[in-house]
C-alpha cells in the first residue's frame, strides 16, 4: 500500500502564543489542507438584535476582516484578499489556504447597541496539513534562447532541504532561493538543447529521503525563437 506523508504546520511564533492561549483559554482547534477552504467560526455572545462590531486578527497582527452584526445579518464587510465572512456559522472563511495560514486567530466582539459598550473575544488555533510535494516547472526568461526552471519544495523543514540539477551523470550550477525551500536554474543555448530531460532532486537529511522530478525540453525554430513545452513526472 502506497502511503503519503503529511506535515502539520507550525508558525515559529506559535509558542508564544500558545502561552497567550493557556491565559485566555482557546475555544477550538481546527485543522484543514493546503487548497481547503475553512471557516473559522465566531459565534456573538450578544442578543441577536444587538449591533456588534467584530474584527479578526492573526497570530497578533494587524486586522484580517471587519464586519458588523445586526439580527442575524452581517454588513460593513472590509477583508483582505482570500477572507471573507460566513454567514451560518457566522465566522471568518478563508479560501486556498496555505501553509502561512497557519497560526492562532483572535475575534474580538464590540457591542456597539445598545449602550454601554461591551467587549469579548475568542482564540481560534489553525493548523495545516501540508503534503509534501515537489514542482518543477519553466518560469519567464527575458532571452528567448534562454530557458528558466523553478523546483520548488513544500511540507518540510527549510534548514534540513538540499537542492540539486542533473542532466543526465552532469551536475548543473542553480541558484536557491532565501527561504532555501526552493532552486532556480537557467540553461541558455547552447547549453541546452532539444529532448534534453533535466531533473531536480531535493534531498531530506533528516530521513537521508530524495525526492525528485524530471522536465523535457522541447523547442520549434519559430523565426529565430523558441517555443518550449514541458514536460514533468516523477
Amino acid at each position: 500500500m502506497k502511503r503519503s506523508s503529511l506535515l502539520v504546520w507550525i508558525p515559529d511564533n506559535f509558542l508564544t502564543y500558545t502561552e497567550l492561549l493557556f491565559t485566555a483559554g482557546a475555544q477550538k482547534v481546527i485543522t484543514a489542507s493546503r487548497g481547503d477552504t475553512v471557516v473559522l467560526p465566531c459565534p456573538s455572545l450578544f442578543h441577536y438584535s444587538n449591533q456588534v462590531s467584530v474584527d479578526w486578527k492573526k497570530d497578533g497582527g494587524s486586522g484580517l476582516c471587519k464586519y458588523r452584526t445586526i439580527n442575524n445579518t452581517t454588513t460593513h464587510h472590509n477583508c483582505k484578499p482570500r477572507y471573507g465572512v460566513n454567514t451560518d456559522p457566522v465566522g471568518l472563511v478563508i479560501t486556498d489556504v496555505t501553509r502561512s495560514d497557519a497560526g492562532v486567530y483572535n475575534c474580538t466582539m464590540l457591542r456597539l447597541v445598545p449602550a454601554p459598550v461591551e467587549d469579548n473575544s475568542s482564540l481560534l488555533i489553525l493548523h495545516v496539513n501540508v503534503p509534501l510535494d515537489l514542482t518543477v516547472q519553466q518560469t519567464n526568461s527575458s532571452n528567448l534562447t534562454c530557458v528558466e526552471l523553478h523546483c520548488s519544495l513544500e511540507g518540510l523543514s527549510q534548514e534540513q532541504v538540499n537542492f540539486t540539477w542533473t542532466r543526465g551523470s552532469k551536475q548543473l550550477l542553480h541558484q536557491n532561493s532565501s527561504s532555501s525551500m526552493s532552486s532556480t536554474l537557467e540553461l541558455c543555448k547552447p547549453d541546452w538543447r532539444h529532448g534534453d530531460t533535466v531533473t531536480c532532486s531535493a534531498s531530506y537529511s533528516s530521513s537521508h529521503t530524495v525526492y525528485s522530478k524530471n522536465i523535457t525540453l522541447k523547442s520549434t525554430d519559430n523565426g529565430g525563437s523558441f517555443h518550449l513545452s514541458l514536460r514533468s513526472g516523477s
